[in-house]
């Protein structure tokens, strides 16, 4: 069997699902849907042309550059999947080689981004024809956002390979994509504080991918496109296709390997030893909690698990502080930036873990053994949100403590004040919607057909929904003719926030409470 046939086959399994269809009308939506505020302000249309070109092209590019950054969830979970069903092994009876296993995935997991992208391709064009974006700087745009996809799909695939459960190969991805863009940066800015030489800080800054959005924008007010494009396009394809064959070489073995141990994030015999030490074997505390909650001693005995906020919050961090002291930011919006990127943080953390052990447990049948247990099926999604509220509590509380003083510095000082207001209204949301991300990854790890599936719904409709929610209800009273100011639109956000997460705890309480019996057993 030729590798096409692998490839043909994977190309014909995304085409029949109908998520390829519908981000191909939903996604240039959004990006129309982000520029209404901007044409419906009065000041707009007064502008010359050129100016209105130019704006549109900064709105749509950044967004359409972010999607293309975070295209590697797409392929993070692919190989990493088969590995759980122990299928893999399957593949590899035929003829097939890894490259081809490889080059299937990629080409099959990457036909919505790809199909996405070539539809948004001409709407920016629509800048090009009001003036003020040239060629060059479409043309920079175009082949930055489709190296970056290519570079995303490719280190998603490396994590595929790398690791087993699904929201490990997803926060990696992420990880790894948010490190190259912004991490970066500041390590270039680092060296040149530093007084290291010139060569040294552009080849740094020449990895990351944020660096062509640049040259893109900087192409805005020069008008020609700057030479170190082309050497910064190569990095990062020579860079895509190193993650490639890594994943290539990982591939070669991983299939050769015996079944995997609830649990374990790495295969191999060097893990082992970070397999036994993750586990908790105190066994005074395990019998403590097999007695009250078992399903809570599951989730909770891996020391990683309680472990893991407490280190991401301190990594995070020491890098953010670091960036922002680089960057010499006025210290009022450095601690709200600050405590913004923290806050984020911890809501994706907690939406990616939420749905992971009951997904698991349904995926093995243990879900449809507790059902006939006295503990049923309510026992587990209820013993599930006591292990989360263990595990991710007291940093919530911890984080909100540390909202709590920010806010209390920031309203003493002057002109500030709106400052405040954010970092007063994250501190307000962080709990409300860390229980909502809670509530609906236990449920959507029951109802959902894969585990990326139930992470994916789950964030956007807690972190995504209400911002989009927000834009249509500014651009509705924008024209109405309603004056929009800074007191105004926290209220705006706050009733919104608040209305979104009471719909979305609602509709997963209920239906935990009426229909996971249900959902356990499809």
């Amino acid at each position: 069997m030729g590798w096409w046939v692998w490839v043909h086959r994977e190309l014909l399994t995304t085409a029949r699902r109908p998520a390829a269809w519908r981000w191909r009308f939903f996604f240039p939506a959004l990006c129309l849907g982000l520029i209404l505020p901007y044409l419906i302000q009065e000041g707009f249309w007064k502008r010359q042309p050129s100016d209105q070109g130019r704006g549109l092209f900064f709105i749509w590019a950044q967004c359409v550059w972010a999607a293309c950054l975070g295209a590697g969830v797409l392929t993070a979970d692919c190989i990493s999947s088969e590995r759980r069903a122990q299928t893999l092994g399957l593949l590899f009876l035929t003829d097939l080689k890894p490259g081809a296993v490889l080059a299937g995935k990629l080409f099959g997991k990457s036909l919505t981004a790809i199909a996405t992208l070539m539809v948004v391709l001409p709407l920016l064009t629509l800048p090009m024809l009001l003036g003020g974006v040239g060629l060059s700087s479409w043309v920079a745009w175009s082949l930055s956002c489709a190296q970056t996809m290519f570079l995303s799909l490719s280190v998603g695939l490396m994590f595929s390979t790398l690791l087993v459960q699904a929201p490990s190969c997803v926060l990696g991805t992420l990880g790894a994509m948010a490190g190259l863009a912004m991490g970066l940066p500041v390590v270039s800015s680092l060296v040149q504080e530093a007084g290291g030489p010139e060569w040294l800080a552009r080849a740094v800054l020449s990895v990351s991918p944020v660096t062509g959005l640049e040259i893109s924008f900087q192409s805005l007010r020069s008008g020609w496109l700057d030479p170190w494009l082309w050497w910064h396009l190569g990095v990062l394809h020579g860079l895509s296709w190193l993650a490639l064959g890594t994943a290539a070489l990982r591939l070669g073995r991983i299939w050769r390997e015996g079944p995997l141990a609830r649990g374990q994030d790495m295969a191999g015999a060097s893990r082992i030893w970070w397999q036994r030490w993750r586990i908790d074997r105190n066994p005074v505390r395990r019998r403590r909690w097999l007695d009250k909650a078992p399903f809570v001693w599951r989730v909770c005995r891996y020391r990683g698990s309680v472990l893991e906020p407490w280190l991401g919050l301190v990594g995070l961090g020491v890098l953010s502080g670091l960036g922002l002291c680089l960057i010499r930011k006025d210290g009022s919006v450095g601690v709200c930036v600050f405590f913004l990127m923290l806050c984020v943080f911890l809501k994706v953390l907690v939406g990616v873990r939420a749905p992971h052990f009951v997904f698991q447990d349904r995926q093995q049948g243990a879900v449809e053994l507790v059902a006939v247990t006295p503990l049923g099926v309510t026992g587990l999604w209820k013993q599930h949100l006591l292990a989360l509220f263990k595990i991710y509590g007291f940093p919530v509380l911890g984080l909100m403590a540390l909202g709590l003083l920010c806010w209390a510095v920031l309203k003493e000082v002057p002109y500030v004040e709106e400052l405040a207001s954010v970092v007063l209204l994250a501190t307000i949301f962080l709990p409300l919607d860390t229980i909502t991300l809670g509530l609906l990854g236990t449920w959507l790890g029951l109802a959902c057909r894969s585990e990326l599936q139930a992470i994916l719904w789950g964030l956007g409709l807690v972190l995504v929904l209400p911002w989009f929610l927000f834009w249509i209800v500014v651009e509705g009273l924008t024209l109405g003719g309603v004056v929009l100011d800074g007191d105004l639109i926290m209220d705006l956000m706050l009733v919104i926030g608040l209305a979104v997460d009471e719909a979305a705890a609602g509709w997963a309480w209920k239906s935990l409470t009426s229909r996971a019996a249900e959902a356990a057993a499809s």
